[in-house]
C-alpha cells in the first residue's frame, strides 16, 4: 500500500518508525485518494488519525491559499494530537495546518488564520463561532473529516455538525471516523455522507482486561500501582471532585502525580501532558476528558477507579493504552455491587484476586522538568537548546531526557542529578536571547 504515497512521506514515516500501515490504513486510503465517502468504525488505537492524514496531505495544493480541507474534532486535546501527527509527517512548507478550538482569545485563532492554512482542524464550537461572525470562509471546503464522530454525538454536537456541513462546498468528499457504531452514528451518515463505503473494523487491541473485587478501594490502587505500574499509568475518575480527591491522598503519600479535567485552562492541560508523557508525573488522575485523544505509546496500563457508566466509555478508556500494537493493561476495582454492570461493559474482563502485598513498591520519577519561556514563535530548535545546556550550563547530553517545544513555552525532562547546576539559574541565554526558566 506504501506504493500509494510519495517518497518523501514514507521517509517521514521511516522517521517515526513506521514501516508498514496498519490494517485500518490500507483499507480506508485507496477509497480516499479515490474520492469517496467513507464510514469508518474501528477501535482506539488502529491508526485511525493517519488513515485520513496521509491521503488528505496528498491531495493538498499548496499553491492554493484556500482552505482546502476540514478535520472536526470533539476536544482540543484530540485536535492537538492530530495537529502533531500533521507536523510528524509534514515534508512541503507552504502546505499550512492550522488548529482552531475554544479556551484561547479567539484572536489566536484568527493569527493561525492569517497565515492563510490549506488544511483546518477545529472543534465544533470555536468554528461556529469563526462562521457566525463571518471571520472564517469555509465554502471551498472540498474534503471533510469527522474525527470520535460518535464523541461529538455525545457532546450534543448533532445540530452543529450539519450547520457546519452546510456550509462546505456541495461536492465535498465526508469522511465519517467513529471507534464505535452507535444507531445515531447510522443517522448521523445518512444526512451528510453520500453513498459511503463502509468500512467496520472490529480487530481487538492487544489489552489484557482484569478486575478486582475490593473494600478499601484507594489501598487496592497502591496495591495495583505496586505490581502493574511500569511505564506511564492513567487512573480514571469520574467526577472532577473525585480526581482531586484522589490526587490529595496520592500526593501526600509521595506519589508522583498530576491531574486532567475540565476545569484546568489550556495551558494547564498541556502542562499536565507534558509532565506526563516525560515521566516527571508518571500517574495521571484523570476524567473521561483524557479517554480521547490522548495519544501516548508508552502508557502500559489504565486503572478504573470510578467505574465506566457505558460500554462506549470503558472503550474509549481502555484505549489509552496498546497503542501502536504495544500490550496494554485495563485494570477496574469494583465491589460487590457492580460486577454485573462491569460484566455488560466488556466480556473480556477477567475477574481475579488482587494479592495482598506484604510491603508496596515506591514508585517514583528520576526525572523533573524545566520549563522555559520561549518557544517555536521564537523559532526555538532543540539543537540550540542542547547546546546552551551543555556548553553554558555543564549538562551532559545524555541527562537530557526529552524536549518538546511548544509555540510559547519549552518543556525539558532532565535528570534529577542536575538539579545542582541548575536550582539558582532564574534565566538562560539561548543563541544570544535570554530566556526566563522555572523549574517543575
Amino acid at each position: 500500500m506504501t506504493h500509494l504515497l510519495p517518497q518523501p512521506l514514507i521517509s517521514k514515516l521511516k522517521q517515526l518508525d513506521i514501516t508498514t500501515l496498519t490494517k485500518i490504513q490500507n483499507q480506508t486510503i485507496p477509497h480516499i485518494l479515490n474520492g469517496d465517502d467513507l464510514l469508518v468504525s474501528s477501535p482506539t488505537s488502529s491508526g485511525k488519525t493517519l488513515s485520513f492524514a496521509l491521503p488528505l496531505y496528498i491531495q493538498t495544493k499548496a499553491e492554493q491559499k484556500h482552505i482546502q480541507a476540514l478535520i472536526l474534532a470533539p476536544t482540543r486535546e484530540l485536535a492537538l494530537q492530530i495537529q502533531e501527527q500533521f507536523r510528524a509527517i509534514s515534508y512541503i512548507d507552504s502546505i499550512k495546518v492550522a488548529t482552531l478550538y475554544g479556551g484561547v482569545a479567539i484572536q489566536e485563532s484568527l493569527n493561525q488564520l492569517k497565515a492563510q492554512p490549506q488544511i483546518i482542524i477545529a472543534t465544533p464550537g470555536r468554528l461556529i463561532d469563526l462562521i457566525n461572525k463571518e471571520l472564517i470562509d469555509i465554502s471551498l471546503v472540498d474534503r471533510f473529516v469527522l474525527d470520535e464522530a460518535d464523541k461529538m454525538l455525545d457532546m450534543g454536537f448533532y445540530d452543529d455538525i450539519v450547520y457546519i456541513s452546510s456550509k462546505l462546498s456541495p461536492n465535498r468528499q465526508t469522511l465519517l471516523f467513529s471507534a464505535t457504531y452507535p444507531p445515531k452514528i447510522k443517522t448521523l451518515s445518512s444526512k451528510i455522507l453520500n453513498n459511503p463505503q463502509e468500512i467496520i473494523n472490529e480487530q481487538k487491541a492487544n489489552i489484557q482486561e482484569m478486575a478486582f473485587e475490593v473494600k478499601d478501594r484507594y489501598q487496592a490502587l497502591k496495591t495495583t500501582l505496586s505490581i502493574y505500574h511500569d511505564s506511564l499509568s492513567v487512573v480514571f475518575c469520574n467526577t472532577k471532585e473525585s480526581v482531586l480527591s484522589l490526587y490529595s491522598q496520592l500526593q501526600a503519600d509521595n506519589y508522583p502525580v498530576v491531574t486532567f479535567h475540565g476545569n484546568l485552562s489550556q495551558e494547564e492541560r498541556i502542562e499536565a501532558i507534558k509532565l506526563f508523557a516525560n515521566k516527571t508525573k508518571p500517574i495521571l488522575i484523570a476524567t473521561d476528558l483524557a479517554s480521547r485523544g490522548l495519544d501516548i505509546v508508552e502508557i502500559d496500563s489504565v486503572i478504573q477507579y470510578d467505574m465506566a457508566f457505558d460500554k462506549d466509555t470503558y472503550t474509549h478508556r481502555i484505549g489509552r493504552t496498546s497503542r501502536k500494537d504495544k500490550v496494554g493493561k485495563a485494570i477496574s476495582l469494583y465491589n460487590s455491587h457492580q460486577k454485573s454492570h462491569l460484566q455488560k461493559l466488556s466480556s473480556s474482563i477477567e475477574f481475579q484476586t488482587l494479592p495482598n502485598l506484604q510491603s508496596l513498591t515506591t514508585i517514583t520519577s528520576d526525572r523533573y522538568t524545566l520549563v522555559v519561556k520561549g518557544g517555536k514563535k521564537d523559532k526555538l530548535r532543540k539543537g540550540d537548546i542542547v547546546g546552551t545546556l551543555c556548553k553554558e550550563v555543564g549538562l551532559e547530553s545524555s541527562s537530557i531526557l526529552q524536549i518538546d517545544i511548544e509555540p510559547v513555552l519549552t518543556y525539558i525532562a532532565l535528570s534529577k542529578d542536575t538539579l545542582p547546576l541548575l536550582q539558582n539559574l532564574s534565566h538562560i541565554k539561548i543563541k544570544k536571547r535570554k530566556y526566563h526558566l522555572f523549574a517543575i
